[in-house]
């Protein structure tokens, strides 16, 4: 994990040094005592489709249906309860389930949607590698399925029915969006785009914006057809401001949702200039807004300034905090909250994944933190320049 300080004069009042701050490397492994579904009952009294797991007194499912409701039996799903099974396609939870550990759901490349009946308690990483995975069913506002929806980018429904999540989609020219037709295991849809000048669909359903305007997306099969309206605005900061707040702000939001939505948003949609940096060739664009918000490529500094300017147009008061990390000069931000501070680093929970810059899973590993835990996690400022942030309520 390298940081480093680049001597280029940078004409802003915030710093006189541009800061690439390279975000942390990440790379994911399993925990090497391995639990398994916990159930209250003898390895021979095991629900069908299930099998006893190693010496854990557990259980993993090895059946081939296509949908699978975990048995009233269980209460705790372990790790690797439903791991490397192609057969699944919808697993269903009931509320007797209280709780899932990570890596419980793991591998199963045509999971297409969970179902969730209660609110059942998720460790951080119980879902991971499900790649055809669309949704998570759960009736539960700020619930520990919606969490991990967020953190792996699947869309959230409140009920089973099929069609698509967003009705009205916003983007700016140049670029491109995805959504499926939920609560389905079919992919054979055929997509078109009412106005092609505007935006194209390909035969996955990804859509590219053209130029400014408004088209219709349309998804067809044997079973339904579901649409919804894209609307597209010039490339600009301003509308960039815009088109997040219709695409990912509503008025019911709190402070506290509005931030993690613009933190979600950003991990998604834009990049560290890895390539750049490891050339050693970053342009100047890389440590501005417009690079942020319009290249979608940008360092530490970047992802700071366009994260205030968002936190500013949205109504949080936000700064920016220059200093080091991991010895190498830095720029993250400080927010405030139901009156308190808290630091937020963007850029390293966008972390470089395996040595490349395209990570799009949500980490909070620095969302909302106090200052003590920076500290504690490689992160150096003045503090006295900058609001306190004692508050230890999300560390």
């Amino acid at each position: 994990m390298m940081k480093k300080r680049l001597g280029k004069v940078f004409a802003l009042a915030l710093a006189a040094i541009l800061i690439a701050g390279v975000p942390a490397q990440s790379g994911i492994t399993a925990s090497a005592k391995i639990t398994t579904t916990k159930i209250g009952q003898q390895a021979g009294e095991l629900p069908e489709g299930w099998t006893s797991y190693g010496g854990f007194g557990g259980a993993r499912y090895y059946g081939t249906e296509a949908v699978v409701t975990i048995p009233s039996e269980i209460t705790e799903l372990g790790s690797f309860a439903i791991y490397e099974n192609s057969y699944v396609q919808v697993i269903r939870i009931p509320a007797t389930v209280k709780s899932i550990e990570s890596w419980a759901i793991y591998e199963n490349p045509n999971l297409r949607y969970i179902v969730f009946e209660g609110d059942t308690r998720m460790e951080e990483y119980s879902v991971r590698n499900c790649d055809a995975l669309k949704n998570i069913v759960t009736p539960f506002k700020d619930s520990s399925a919606e969490k991990i929806a967020d953190s792996i980018g699947a869309f959230v429904t409140r009920n089973e029915k099929e069609g698509f999540v967003k009705k009205n989609v916003y983007l700016l020219a140049g670029d491109k969006f995805v959504q499926p037709v939920c609560n389905t295991v079919f992919d054979d849809y055929v997509w078109t785009s009412s106005k092609n000048s505007v935006v194209t669909v390909d035969a996955t359903g990804r859509i590219k914006a053209k130029k400014s305007g408004k088209a219709v997306i349309t998804a067809s099969n044997a079973y339904g057809t579901f649409s919804y309206k894209v609307n597209v605005y010039k490339k600009s900061v301003q509308n960039r401001v815009k088109q997040v707040k219709k695409l990912e702000i509503s008025k019911k939001m709190s402070d506290y949702e509005k931030v993690r939505a613009v933190h979600n948003w950003m991990i998604r949609n834009i990049s560290y200039d890895y390539k750049n940096y490891l050339k050693r060739t970053l342009p100047y664009k890389v440590y501005t807004v417009e690079g942020a918000l319009l290249d979608k490529k940008c360092v530490c500094q970047g992802y700071a300034l366009a994260f205030k300017k968002m936190m500013d147009e949205y109504g949080v008061a936000c700064v920016v905090v220059t200093g080091t990390a991991n010895g190498g000069g830095h720029a993250w931000n400080m927010v405030k909250i139901g009156g308190k501070w808290y630091h937020i680093d963007v850029t390293w929970d966008d972390p470089i994944t395996d040595g490349t810059d395209g990570n799009t899973q949500i980490f909070y590993t620095y969302f909302l933190k106090s200052t003590s835990y920076m500290n504690k996690n490689q992160h150096s400022f003045s503090v006295r320049n900058y609001p306190r942030c004692n508050s230890k309520k999300y560390d």
